[in-house]
């Protein structure tokens, strides 16, 4: 089948890193991929990077008559049978075009990476065939925007599972100028104020821990001024640190003693999957779509109850709240770095179901076999 996969956001996320793997695993598969994205931006050059073939890049994420008319045409000319939409504006732009090329017109899948609410149930209705959930909490966010479940199909979104690189511990420590006796707690994601991070920082400062640690954030974003300045305020310099945007996350996250996730909102986070895949403890909110890849209820597990909870492959704390992340990151180094076997045990069965359920080739596969049935269904 031909694919081709349109985004019009101009900074790298979780979402074009999931599309990213997607179309090079269809491209494994024997599918021809082609993309249409957002010109002079970071997203068109690492896209551009990869040797994909792009076959379009628009004027910016509004709507104007000639981006339609040039994505028109290449529809028109490449002919691709599913047309994946990444984000709300690409749905605009493509659909409309999707809609005024030659019959038979693409299938158009729509993307919902988020749990922020709907804005346009209408959009999705008139553009998109369908729209494709990386989590149930996702598809229970557009349910309630009206959207029909019907419309709806869960696809879980995952990363290839890691490469294990077994001197990248010894060589990020060295990078880091981090001491033998020093754990190492990292932080991945955008530096926005929805990932938390400022939380993590009051919550470090308030710590007394009973050995020394050095917190590292990576991750690019409006937040780094602010953030920075909270570090500087507090006098933790020499504890905290940002850096910025980071190419080996992967690397970063094989030489972390413990994760932290500390997010008021996510849709299916890739960290958190790479984390598990890796075998990684780790301390997360459990929020949108992260209980669907701990495999826990934490409202039957009483962490309304409590600060910070204890499900075995990870403790879990309360969004916003620092004195509850606070108490998780004092659960979690109280047994760092030497953990119990059941412990260990809980995090490999976590693994392994991690990378049996939320790898990127087993979302190609159900994509290609959903998208290849509503063709044959004619929609």
């Amino acid at each position: 089948m031909r694919y081709c996969l349109v985004t019009s956001q101009s900074n790298w996320g979780g979402g074009e890193t999931l599309l990213l793997s997607i179309s090079r695993e269809l491209e494994q598969a024997g599918h021809t991929i082609a993309w249409i994205v957002r010109g002079d931006c970071e997203v068109a050059e690492r896209i551009k990077q990869t040797g994909t073939d792009v076959a379009y890049e628009s004027r910016g994420r509004g709507t104007n008559v000639s981006d339609l008319l040039a994505i028109k045409s290449v529809l028109d000319n490449w002919r691709p049978d599913v047309l994946l939409m990444n984000d709300s504006h690409a749905v605009v732009l493509a659909g409309i075009a999707a809609r005024l090329t030659r019959r038979p017109a693409p299938l158009c899948l729509a993307y919902k990476h988020t749990v922020f609410p709907l804005r346009s149930k209408r959009k999705y209705r008139w553009l998109a065939d369908r729209l494709i959930c990386v989590s149930e909490a996702a598809r229970s966010t557009v349910i309630s925007g009206g959207l029909p479940r019907e419309f709806t199909e869960v696809i879980y979104g995952g990363c290839c599972p890691p490469v294990v690189q077994p001197d990248a511990h010894q060589a990020i420590r060295q990078q880091l100028k981090l001491k033998p006796e020093e754990l190492m707690l990292l932080a991945v994601g955008n530096l926005m104020e929805v990932k938390g991070h400022a939380e993590l920082i009051e919550a470090v400062h308030l710590l007394n821990p009973t050995r020394p640690i050095r917190v590292f954030i990576a991750g690019k974003g409006e937040r780094h001024a602010a953030l920075q300045s909270q570090i500087d305020r507090y006098q933790l310099n020499g504890q905290i640190e940002l850096l910025g945007f980071r190419s080996d996350v992967n690397a970063l996250l094989q030489a972390a003693d413990l994760v932290v996730h500390p997010s008021h909102a996510e849709g299916l986070p890739l960290v958190i999957i790479e984390s598990l895949m890796l075998g990684k403890p780790l301390i997360a909110t459990p929020v949108g779509g992260v209980p669907e890849l701990l495999s826990t209820d934490p409202g039957k597990q009483g962490l309304c109850d409590a600060g910070a909870l204890d499900i075995g492959n990870a403790w879990l704390v309360r969004p916003d709240n620092v004195p509850s992340l606070l108490e998780g990151l004092q659960l979690a180094l109280a047994e760092l770095p030497d953990l119990s076997a059941s412990r260990l045990e809980a995090i490999e069965q976590a693994r392994l179901r991690t990378v049996d359920t939320f790898s990127s080739a087993r979302h190609a596969a159900r994509l290609t076999e959903f998208a290849s049935q509503l063709v044959s269904d004619g929609y």
